[in-house]
């Protein structure tokens, strides 16, 4: 039987913002473009996840046609690869309790965030990069332990890249990148891929 569990869906959107990202990157200007951040809604506020004592279980998982996955990870930074089609962005929205699935997932209060919409709108590659970045930055201050960042990093210029990688590597949560870029997998401390 397919679980569905509560969640809400923030959709932000970035008109004319500004805001500077540490002194490391220089202020930003963003087009008007649209952007998602899906956090799960958190049931028990007792709970309290930390990367420390909990890790994400994915057992034997179906998303309609998709499955059976599986994998378990307790690392800081893990790159979630596979070809075009196998199911990431999906299994990415069942972590985050936001599509129903069977089988079984625990881990910490997840979040997951992507581009909503593409290049055809008229984004440049810098404009959508430094949207990507703004996106990012507000993710991380929610209170969800566990970020999902569906192909964002692929859009950053190779400076952007590394001190956002510096800085996904100093907060204190997990962070799953989808990603096909060697470059980005490279960084992070665990490669799993879907088949």
């Amino acid at each position: 039987f397919f679980k569905q569990k509560t969640a809400y869906e923030i959709g932000v959107r970035l008109v004319g913002s500004e805001m500077c990202i540490r002194d490391s990157i220089k202020t930003i200007i963003a087009t008007s473009i649209d952007i998602e951040i899906f956090v799960e809604k958190q049931q028990e506020e007792d709970i309290k996840h930390t990367i420390d004592k909990d890790k994400l279980i994915v057992e034997n998982v179906f998303i309609h046609h998709l499955g059976p996955f599986n994998f378990s990870t307790q690392r800081k930074l893990v790159a979630l690869c596979g070809e075009n089609g196998v199911g990431k962005t999906q299994l990415a929205l069942a972590i985050a309790n936001l599509i129903p699935y069977k089988g079984k997932i625990s881990g910490p209060h997840a979040a997951y965030v992507s581009l909503k919409s593409n290049y055809s709108l008229g984004a440049n590659q810098n404009s959508m990069g430094e949207n990507a970045i703004k996106v990012i930055m507000q993710t991380l201050k929610t209170d969800a332990k566990l970020i999902i960042i569906d192909e964002l990093l692929d859009i950053l210029s190779q400076e952007n890249l590394a001190h956002m990688l510096n800085m996904l590597n100093e907060c204190d949560k997990m962070i799953i990148i989808i990603t096909h870029q060697e470059n980005i997998i490279a960084k992070t401390d665990e490669k799993i891929i879907l088949k």
